[in-house]
């Protein structure tokens, strides 16, 4: 009888143990879940972040790609306009003479 009482109690006591365990493992798995939870949220938000930098970036490069051809093309026409004015005064002596400080001056107001 003792005996049986004994193997009850320890019964009762490893079965209350596993009852504790499994709570524990419970509470654990609850607090690593919101915490998982809460990761998600950063992550997603990190991941907009990086999408807005990357649409940013594109628009970025498309204006200095804008930029760069306008300038080429405006360098190109202000050749073009030196070698037509150096063409058309090459045979004029007043084009070749030094024009007056007086002029300069107007010029650059």
């Amino acid at each position: 009888m003792k005996r049986r009482v004994i193997i009850v109690v320890l019964l009762t006591l490893l079965l209350m143990g596993l009852m504790a365990n499994t709570y524990r493992l419970s509470a654990k798995q609850k607090q690593e879940h919101a915490q998982l939870q809460s990761e998600r949220v950063v992550n997603q938000a990190l991941g907009d972040i990086i999408d807005a930098y990357q649409l940013n970036e594109a628009a970025n490069r498309a204006a200095v790609a804008r930029q760069l051809e306008s300038e080429r093309r405006l360098r190109y026409e202000a050749e073009d306009r030196l070698k037509r004015f150096t063409l058309a005064t090459a045979s004029d002596n007043c084009a070749a003479s030094r024009m007056p400080e007086s002029g300069i001056d107007i010029l650059r107001e």
